[in-house]
């Protein structure tokens, strides 16, 4: 698997502690957010390019996004556009339409990151697109949140919204982790990770071996936190983009066969 940095390298890959445990697959889609009490950081991978490399094996970006607290109502919707097969296609042509061929290779032959402007049209574009996604979706407020750690079912939408919540939650001054995983098969498993990562996490597991939303319990000499109250799903129409300032990573992947 070959990759680069375009834009700028980030300060810390938070994530590859998650792929190291073998808690997330980054060479397809997972979506993981972090929050630390002044926002978040959203790592989204797989999104798929329309092109190929030289010799027919297929492209994905990964985008790594630090929104703070102004921007946190662009994370849930973030990640829902993520999850959606048809966002996630319009995220990645919007992305090939940044990043075309000729401007990917002056930035590679380079070996620099790319400049303020690009960086400035990544956020746009990728605001843009998430609003449009936003604006298909339904108006109805989300339910409430259960207390982490639990795992959700992918294949459940009443997990699904549950998940949107505490990413909501953790993007708007909450400390907490939320991601998916294709690697985690079971309850047990599950349970494993929240004692490794502790209780503020929340998992989104694809191909579920179980129903719903399952808690995963308390880990060991962990202590409650406060969170604020989870954010209505109204509103996310119309997000300002004016005044839209994220750092935005993209790693381009080439997958091998």
């Amino acid at each position: 698997m070959d990759y680069a940095f375009l834009v700028r390298r980030p300060k810390d890959q938070w994530w590859d502690r998650l792929a190291d445990a073998s808690v997330i697959f980054t060479d397809g889609l997972e979506v993981a957010v972090k929050g630390a009490g002044d926002g978040c950081e959203v790592m989204i991978c797989g999104v798929p390019s329309k092109r190929r490399d030289a010799v027919g094996t297929a492209i994905r970006y990964t985008l790594l996004l630090e929104l703070g607290i102004a921007d946190s109502s662009l994370a849930a919707p973030l990640v829902r556009c993520a999850l959606g097969d048809a966002s996630r296609a319009d995220l990645g042509a919007g992305l090939d339409e940044l990043f075309d061929a000729e401007t990917v290779d002056r930035i590679l032959s380079a070996q620099t990151a790319g400049d303020e402007v690009l960086l400035d049209r990544a956020g746009e574009a990728v605001a843009e697109i998430v609003n449009r996604a936003a604006a298909a979706e339904s108006n109805t407020a989300r339910g409430g949140v259960p207390g982490s750690p639990w795992a959700g079912s992918a294949e459940d939408e009443t997990s699904v919204d549950a998940f949107l919540g505490y990413v909501a939650e953790v993007a708007h001054g909450g400390k907490g982790l939320a991601f998916t995983s294709h690697a985690v098969q079971s309850l047990d498993r599950a349970r494993q990770v929240a004692q490794q990562f502790g209780p503020d996490l929340v998992l989104l597991v694809a191909d579920a071996p179980f129903e719903g939303i399952k808690p995963l319990g308390k880990a060991e000499g962990s202590a409650d936190i406060e969170k604020p109250a989870p954010i209505s799903r109204v509103g996310i129409l119309g997000l300002a983009l004016c005044g839209l300032i994220v750092l935005l990573l993209i790693i381009w992947w080439v997958r091998r066969a």
